[in-house]
This record gives structure tokens, sequence and C-alpha cells, in this order.
């Protein structure tokens, strides 16, 4: 199972944790005037994705896997009440923040159903967290990883972890559900970040 799962994801390092993003930005509605953050959104913003639908049983010995294109884009912007900012996605959703993301104008912002909440400034304190399975670190690559992971009434255990990238955004994201022998889940994998009608970001083709 372990070199299974290796090929259904990008590289990422093991035993993952997770940092405190903290990283400037505008308080306009595009919300990335200088680029420069781990949430860049904004009127005809896109992501690209290649999902893989997988479904693994060590036990019976079956394997599944399935690969489809995955377009989120942000398809309304709306002010709301007490300062904040609604994103409201098409498409998908992203792991961290789901389908509408919140933006306040005072520089905060919630993550998981506001399990944590993540202040947009230059400094990235502390640099490691973790707590009652949310995790949350900024690695070397200088790429931020967080993480939550449960436990449903039948004891299985739930993942849910996105890879970000200052000015980019969403590069990788994952599910999985797992008992015992049995997982379940799906990986996306960035392909384009689309702005209007400029590709300002492509995977590199190996």
């Amino acid at each position: 199972m372990k070199d299974r799962r290796k090929s259904l994801t990008m590289p990422l390092a093991s035993g993952i944790f997770f940092i405190s993003l903290l990283v400037s930005i505008g308080c306009n509605k595009t919300n990335d005037s200088n680029g420069n953050n781990f949430f860049p959104v904004g009127k005809n913003y896109k992501w690209v994705y290649v999902r893989n639908n997988y479904v693994y049983d060590t036990e019976q010995d079956i394997e599944k896997g399935k690969l489809d294109t995955l377009e989120i884009k942000i398809s309304k912007i709306t002010p709301a009440s007490h300062g904040w900012i609604l994103y409201k996605l098409e498409g998908g959703s992203f792991e961290d923040v789901g389908k509408l993301l919140r933006i306040k104008q005072n520089r905060w912002l919630p993550v998981f159903n506001g399990l944590d909440t993540l202040k947009l400034t230059s400094n990235i304190r502390p640099k490691f967290y973790n707590n009652n399975g949310y995790e949350r670190r900024l690695a070397a690559d200088k790429q931020l990883y967080l993480k939550y992971t449960e436990k449903d009434l039948n004891e299985a255990t739930i993942s849910h972890l996105t890879v970000r990238k200052k000015g980019i955004g969403v590069l990788h994201q994952e599910t999985e559900l797992h008992k015992s022998s049995y997982y379940e889940g799906y990986t996306d994998n960035l392909l384009y970040f689309i702005k209007g009608r400029d590709t300002v970001w492509r995977a590199e083709t190996k």
C-alpha cells in the first residue's frame, strides 16, 4: 500500500506537519494586489487539476483508479456583513476552505470550517503547529501544508490535505478515508492556473 500511495500523490515529506500562514495581501475584492499570498482570489481566476479517484483493498486485493480533469473557478464575489468578502467557487472546492472562501477585510481567514484562523500578514509564526488533528507547516520549499485528520463513528480515519504556493494557490490536495485494509479517496494535482485569458502557471512536463 505504501508504494501504491506514492504513485497516487505528488512527493510529500513523510509525517507531514503544517505551518501557520501569514501573508500580506491587499484588502480589495481581488485580494491579489501584490500576488504574494497563499490564497490568491480574484475575478475570472481558474485552477485546472488532474484528479485521481481511487479505491484500494488489501484483503480482497482490489485496486481501482479513475483519472478526470477538474476545473475550479471563482464564479461570484460578494461583500458580506462584518467586513467579510465571500468568493464562491464553481466546479469543485478546496479541502482547507471549502466551496466558499471567506476573507475578512481585517486580514483574517478561517480554515477547515473555523478550526483555525490564519492571519494574512508578511510574517510566519509559529513555524509549526499541531493540535487536535489539525496540522500546519511552511516547508523548506516555501509551500504551505495544511492538514486535518478526523475519525467518524465507525472509527474510520479521514484525512484532508492541501499544499499551497504563494501567488498560485492549491498545487495539490487530497482526501482519504482509511479503515483497516480499505482505502478510498482522491488526489488533485494542478495543471494550470489561469487569470482571465492568461495562463500564469502550468505544471512542468517530464
